[in-house]
């Protein structure tokens, strides 16, 4: 599935990245912020 990936870490940026179905939220955040806490960040799921 395409999903909007808005990462407003440093300098920030925003793209559609691929991901593969029934990836969970947080495989999909340990893929893109490796070495980060979840409890640091906000995450949204449909707005």
């Amino acid at each position: 599935m395409k999903i909007m990936y808005i990462n407003n870490d440093g300098g920030g940026f925003a793209d559609y990245v691929h991901v593969n179905d029934n990836t969970t939220v947080e495989k999909f955040f340990t893929q893109q912020m490796p070495g980060r806490e979840p409890g640091d960040y906000l995450i949204r799921v449909n707005r």
